[in-house]
This record gives structure tokens, sequence and C-alpha cells, in this order.
């Protein structure tokens, strides 16, 4: 059992078993049909499965929905990969702030126990 739970990242538990919890008790605030388990085990691995579904319905049915009403819209490869290399400098520039900030802290420091 501890292997299952082991091999379930963060990404599955925000993405399937959350949004499959959350459907469980709307479902039975708001229609009345109870699907919450009293069972742990049972319920995990149901609500699990109802936020799987809800993922795959959004990919296949909302996503192109949404593009076809020209809601989204996707750009070309080439257009990615220079945001990509924009990213990379953006981060390369932030790294080296960050180590620019903790020379400068560890001078001071050491600056001012020189001085006492």
């Amino acid at each position: 059992m501890d292997e299952i739970f082991k091999k379930i990242s963060s990404y599955n538990l925000f993405n399937y078993l959350l949004p499959g919890i959350i459907f469980a008790l709307l479902i039975q605030n708001f229609i009345g049909y109870k699907i919450i388990q009293k069972d742990i085990i049972l319920g995990l691995f149901l609500y699990y499965f109802v936020g799987l579904v809800i993922s795959r319905v959004g990919s296949l049915v909302v996503g192109p929905f949404l593009k076809w009403i020209n809601f989204l819209n996707f750009s070309d490869y080439h257009d990615y990969m220079e945001a990509c290399k924009l990213d990379f400098y953006l981060i390369l520039e932030l790294v080296m702030a960050f180590h620019q900030l903790k020379i400068f802290s560890y001078l001071s420091q050491r600056r001012d126990h020189l001085k006492l």
C-alpha cells in the first residue's frame, strides 16, 4: 500500500484526487446522490477515478470547444522556442542577482565582524 502512495505524485493529487473529492461533495449537496465513501481506501480510489474522468472529459470536449469558439489560440512552435530562450535568460539573470546579493550580504557581515 505504501508503494502506491509513493507513486502518486503531487500533480496527480491536485489534478485528479482534489477535483474528484470536490465533485463528490457538489453532487451530494446539489443533487442529493451520495457517492462519498465511508471506507477511506475505496473513497480515495473512487475520487481519483472521478477526477481522472473529469480531466479527460475536459481535455477531449471542453478544450476543443474553447478552441473552436476562438477562446483559446495556440502559438506556433517557433514562438514557443523564442519564449523558452527568453525564460532561460530571465532565470539566468535572477540566479546571478541572487548570488550577488549573497556575496554583498557576506561581505557586509564580514566587514561588521572586522570592525568589532
